[in-house]
């Protein structure tokens, strides 16, 4: 099995990547890990995906989003559709995603993560995911 491999936004935190990495199918690290500081840009942070091989996961869907960063323009982005997206309900939407076969599609694309589906925004359009 491949591990996705994700690069946790500021707006969500280490005790998200301590959770996620509970999960055998995640490899996570926080953005400050990756070297980048809390004033770090979205586009220093996105295109970062594509240096690091790397999914951004973030709850930031104003500045992060699938029209401001095209699909197949970057590594790939998860955005957390939930207002209150503690560890836990991170983790359960991502170990859902993961079971849900789809996980590839998340690579370069755009993906709104919610508990019960995923929206995978490619460049040929997009797709919904059930879980």
């Amino acid at each position: 099995m491949t591990h996705i491999k994700l690069v946790v936004d500021f707006n969500l935190g280490p005790d998200h990547v301590d959770k996620l990495n509970e999960l055998g199918a995640i490899k996570a690290k926080t953005t400050i890990e990756y070297g980048f500081n809390p004033w770090t840009g979205d586009d220093d942070l996105v295109r970062a995906t594509l240096d690091e091989g790397c999914i951004l996961l973030t709850r930031d869907r104003n500045t992060i989003n699938e029209r401001i960063y095209k699909p197949c323009t970057h590594g790939g982005v998860i955005i957390i559709e939930n207002p209150h997206p503690f560890p836990e309900t991170v983790f359960s939407y991502v170990k859902a995603f993961c079971q849900s076969g789809k996980r590839s599609l998340a690579e370069h694309c755009v993906t709104h993560l919610y508990e019960d589906k995923a929206i995978i925004h490619t460049h040929r359009g997009s797709e919904t995911v059930q879980f």
